[in-house]
């Protein structure tokens, strides 16, 4: 399968996708990005993503997490696709402690909201070596800034 969606600026693959680690090493490779983690609507819905209510409104952008990397194969489809299969007892995987994300979702609750199968992730590819985690910082401010508080599957940033 190859990614959902594709521009010059972010490339979306499916989470439950076993080629997940694979896709991301054609596009946009070993390199330095941030990404988010969304849940896609379900078909019908008139929504491309499923909304995530904060504090100061909802979030139509359906994002769960905001991370960056400076080897996003490795952190994304390695860590986070790990830890997501293992919270919600997919292909094998039994340990979800690789990425903060799969903490929260090892809740059934949370699962049955935002199923496996329609997780998903963004990766916005950043051209400077080091310059993905100024994105990453930007990204969670202007979150913050918006909802009044960070993505769900985020830890607690220290102010």
């Amino acid at each position: 399968m190859t990614a959902v969606a594709q521009d010059e600026s972010f490339c979306r693959y499916m989470i439950a996708d076993a080629e997940l680690y694979r896709q991301i090493v054609q596009s946009p490779g070993p390199r330095g990005a941030i990404y988010r983690l969304q849940c896609l609507a379900d078909p019908g819905q008139g929504s491309r993503f499923r909304h995530v209510t904060r504090l100061l409104g909802v979030d139509e952008s359906g994002v769960l997490y905001i991370g960056s990397s400076g080897n996003v194969c490795n952190r994304v489809g390695g860590d986070l696709r790990k830890a997501l299969c293992a919270a919600a007892e997919q292909q094998g995987y039994s340990h979800s402690g690789c990425h903060p994300a799969g903490r929260p979702y090892r809740n059934p609750r949370i699962r049955e909201m935002y199923p496996f199968e329609m997780l998903c992730v963004t990766i916005q590819a950043i051209a400077a070596t080091g310059d993905h985690y100024r994105a990453e910082q930007t990204a969670l401010d202007e979150y913050e800034e918006r909802f009044g508080e960070g993505p769900p599957f985020n830890e607690r940033r220290r102010t």
